[in-house]
């Protein structure tokens, strides 16, 4: 049961230090800030555009 514990503590001390490293090096590259915004814009435009084709016509 110790192992347990002391396996499950340390894959999250583990997990932790990779998101805080990923967070850094994310933070500081301003090339994958402008491709995620692209994306993003990208994503919101198709969901508008299905969502319209869903609604179909304008009735007015």
């Amino acid at each position: 049961m110790l192992v347990g514990i002391a396996l499950s503590i340390s894959m999250l001390l583990i997990g932790y230090v990779a998101w805080i490293t990923i967070q850094r090096r994310e933070a500081g590259d301003d090339a994958l800030e402008a491709k995620l915004k692209a994306d993003d814009e990208r994503a919101l435009a198709g969901r508008q555009a299905d969502a319209e084709s869903r609604q179909g016509p304008d009735p007015r």
